[in-house]
């Protein structure tokens, strides 16, 4: 990598890397994802987590557009937040 680049695209692409991980992930990843979320007192299970990093890989790319919205992180974006259904 060159240290002058800009790095504006990692996290987006770190987001998509883990979220399409996890989405093929066999049933004992899935297990492990599981306790270490509920160690954390998250409950969505591992379909919250890889929606999560959907959504927030989404919501950067957007906010990476011309006059996009600018990514505001909330407490929902990390714990919490709706349950989803488990992958």
């Amino acid at each position: 990598m060159d240290p002058d680049e800009t790095h504006d695209d990692l996290l987006p692409l770190l987001l998509g890397i883990c979220e399409d991980f996890f989405a093929s992930a066999g049933p004992a990843v899935h297990h492990d994802l599981d306790d270490l979320l509920q160690a954390r007192n998250i409950t969505g299970g591992p379909g919250w987590l890889i929606d999560m990093l959907a959504l927030t890989r989404q919501r950067l790319e957007h906010s990476a557009e011309p006059g996009g919205p600018r990514l505001r992180q909330t407490s929902d974006t990390r714990e919490g937040g709706a349950q989803t259904h488990r992958h």
